[in-house]
C-alpha cells in the first residue's frame, strides 16, 4: 500500500468521479484507475461501486477512506513539524524597523541571534507603516513603533518598550528655559514633521488634535538627524522620542518635557492568525527579553 494510493482513493471518494478525481491531483485517469484496482486487489475487497455516471463508496470503502484521511493528515503533520525544525536552523526572517526604536539595539540583537542560529537569513530594512502594512498582508513578521496608521485588519502585536515623547525647540526659543511645557503653548509655532505614514508623524498629529489645534507644518523630512538639524536652525519645533535625543545629542536644541506627558510604545507586530516560524518565535523571544531588561513596560508614563 502506497501513500499515492491513499491520496487517489480519497480523491475519488471526494469527487465521486474517476475523471474529476484524476484532474484534481493531477494524474492521468487510467493511471489512477489502475492504482485503485491494485489497492482493491491488495485489500481483497472493492472500495468503490461504479454505476453508470458516478462512483459510490462501498461499506469497506467508507471504512478505508476514513482511515486514509487520518493517515494523510498525520503525514502532513509530520512534514510540517520537520519543516518547522529545519526553519529554526535555516529559516528566513524579514524585519522592517522604524528609525527610532526606543533604545532597542536591533543590530546587536540580530548579531546575537545570528551567533546562535548562523544558518538563518535576515532581510532587514528601514520602512514606514504603509510598507509594514503590505508586509503584514504578506504574512511577514516586522517590528515597528505602534501608531494607529495601519489600514485594514489590525495586526496582532506585543508591546516591548514605552518611552516619553519630548518637545525639541531651538535654543533661542521663547520657552527654551522652561522646566516643562504644554503642547498647547506651541499652537502658533511652525512644526517640523516627519513624512506622512510615519509613526512620529501620527503621534504628533494625534497629540495636537487632543490639545485642540492643528499644527502648521513648515518642513517635512524622513530623517531624524535632519529633523533636529532644522529645529537647531530655528525653523520649527518638533516632537521627538527621548531615545533619539540621548543618541544624537543635537547642538543648539533645547529638549523639554511635556505636561501632560506624551509617550509612545514600540513593539513587534505580525498578521493576525499567522503561525510563526520557529525562527520568528525565537527572535521575538530574544527581542522581548532584551526589551524587558533595557526598559520594562511598567516604568515611565502611561503609553498610548
Amino acid at each position: 500500500m502506497e501513500l499515492r494510493q491513499l491520496r487517489y482513493a480519497v480523491a475519488v471518494a471526494t469527487h465521486r468521479h474517476f475523471t474529476k478525481a484524476a484532474a484534481s491531483i493531477p494524474v492521468a485517469q487510467p493511471a489512477l484507475s489502475h492504482q485503485i484496482r491494485l489497492l482493491e486487489l491488495e485489500l481483497g475487497v472493492e472500495l468503490f461501486e461504479r454505476p453508470r455516471g458516478g462512483v459510490r463508496l462501498t461499506e469497506a470503502g467508507e471504512i478505508f477512506v476514513l482511515r486514509a484521511r487520518r493517515a494523510l493528515a498525520e503525514v502532513e503533520a509530520v512534514r510540517d513539524e520537520i519543516a518547522a525544525l529545519k526553519g529554526l536552523s535555516s529559516g528566513r526572517l524579514v524585519l522592517g524597523a522604524m528609525q527610532a526604536l526606543a533604545g532597542l539595539d536591533l543590530p546587536r540583537l540580530i548579531s546575537a541571534f545570528h551567533a546562535e542560529h548562523p544558518a538563518s537569513k535576515f532581510r532587514c530594512g528601514r520602512t514606514r507603516p504603509a510598507t509594514c502594512s503590505r508586509w503584514l498582508r504578506a504574512a511577514r513578521f516586522i517590528s515597528r513603533s505602534l501608531p494607529s496608521t495601519l489600514s485594514g485588519r489590525r495586526p496582532r502585536g506585543r508591546p516591548l518598550v514605552r518611552e516619553p515623547v519630548l518637545m525639541a525647540v531651538p535654543a533661542s526659543h521663547r520657552l527654551a528655559r522652561e522646566e516643562s511645557v504644554a503642547l498647547q503653548q506651541f499652537r502658533d509655532d511652525a512644526f517640523v514633521f516627519f513624512k506622512r505614514g510615519t509613526g512620529l508623524r501620527a503621534t504628533t498629529e494625534r497629540a495636537a488634535d487632543q490639545a485642540g489645534f492643528t499644527p502648521r507644518v513648515a518642513f517635512e523630512t524622513g530623517s531624524l538627524d535632519r529633523l533636529l538639524a532644522l529645529v537647531s536652525e530655528g525653523l520649527g519645533v518638533a516632537l521627538v522620542p527621548s531615545s533619539t535625543i540621548r543618541a544624537l545629542q543635537p547642538p543648539r536644541v533645547a529638549v523639554l518635557p511635556l505636561s501632560p506627558a506624551i509617550s509612545r510604545t514600540v513593539g513587534a507586530v505580525w498578521r493576525a492568525g499567522h503561525r510563526h516560524t520557529p525562527a520568528t518565535s525565537a527572535f521575538l523571544a530574544l527581542l522581548r527579553d532584551h526589551a524587558s531588561l533595557a526598559n520594562p513596560m511598567n516604568d515611565g508614563p502611561a503609553g498610548e
